[in-house]
């Protein structure tokens, strides 16, 4: 997985799953808008089915170009690990993390929204609790460790919490910029304020419109109480290291 994410990084893209650079949704989602996906895309003739694997060595030094004359290259990555994110930060020395959190019962709760088996019963709940705080506990030990031998590149790493970026979009996302050396546009300070307080016409999981702030504390009203105490109870060290209340 670090080569893959370290190929990533330095636009080494043939080296990449072909398959992948196929099928991928940056290949294949109908609603990429992004310039150089476009023209990929374009190249390939669609992706997914109609994609041409033959046309992968045509295609890729293109996409390639694109990434190696970017100022910038920002890369997604979910549910990732700190334990491959350090060596990392040590093999690539203007690496920066963003370490993104979140309470464990609101990303509990956001998973049986979108998968309504993750759990059946008070039982599976505790063991889903205890397996997403065990990896979260990994995670911050992991940083704690850095943050104690290697300050420099502890100093790579900015931790956000979900909840900050809900409660006051603007003023987290100009600590984030200013982590990056970056200049906060204005474009984007309007579309936070817009975005973020908005809800969603279609009722979308996975749209961008939504009252971040009610979302943020939505588990109080969507957990069962009895949930929450287990949550309480595997995620305890958590909740207090990232500062949330412990309080039901």
């Amino acid at each position: 997985m670090s080569d893959v994410i370290s190929n990533i990084f330095t636009c080494n893209v043939t080296s990449l799953p072909r398959d992948e650079l196929l099928r991928h949704p940056f290949v294949t989602g109908t609603t990429i808008s992004r310039r150089v996906a476009i023209h990929y895309r374009g190249c390939l003739k669609g992706g997914g089915k109609n994609a041409d694997l033959g046309r992968l060595d045509v295609c890729l030094p293109r996409l390639e170009q694109s990434c190696l004359t970017a100022e910038y290259r920002a890369v997604k990555l979910i549910r990732m690990s700190m334990k491959w994110a350090v060596p990392l930060l040590s093999k690539h020395r203007k690496l920066k993390v963003i370490h993104y959190t979140r309470d464990p019962r609101g990303t509990l709760l956001s998973r049986l929204g979108l998968q309504t088996n993750y759990f059946r019963d008070a039982e599976t709940f505790g063991q889903r609790a205890k397996e997403l705080c065990d990896q979260m506990r990994q995670d911050l030990d992991e940083t704690e460790l850095v943050q104690n031998t290697d300050p420099e590149l502890y100093g790579r790493v900015l931790r956000i919490r979900y909840e900050d970026l809900a409660l006051d979009p603007v003023k987290t996302a100009t600590q984030i910029y200013d982590f990056l050396d970056l200049e906060f546009p204005k474009g984007i300070r309007d579309w936070l304020l817009k975005y973020t307080k908005e809800t969603d016409p279609k009722g979308l999981a996975t749209s961008v419109h939504r009252n971040a702030s009610h979302v943020a504390s939505k588990w109080r009203q969507g957990l069962d109480p009895a949930y929450q105490a287990l949550a309480a109870e595997h995620c305890n060290e958590v909740l207090y290291k990232l500062g949330y209340d412990t309080d039901l």
